[in-house]
């Protein structure tokens, strides 16, 4: 039987890290999907990845929230 999402990651601030796709946009105009990181806590999802441009090459770190 698995735990119910609540006892999962961090009981103690309720938080739960996974990994998922989120789409950016590089200053060239570029779009790409990369990997991040994600974490749930009260209610908010925050994700950060670090990325590198396929198009200029410029090197990135973007995160955001929903």
């Amino acid at each position: 039987m698995s735990e119910p999402m609540w006892m999962q990651g961090d009981t103690l601030t309720l938080r739960n890290t996974t990994y998922s796709t989120q789409e950016v946009e590089c200053d060239c105009g570029n779009t790409q999907e990369i990997d991040v990181e994600q974490e749930y806590s009260h209610n908010t999802t925050t994700w950060w990845g670090e990325w590198t441009c396929t198009n200029c090459n410029d090197h990135h770190e973007s995160e955001g929230w929903y």
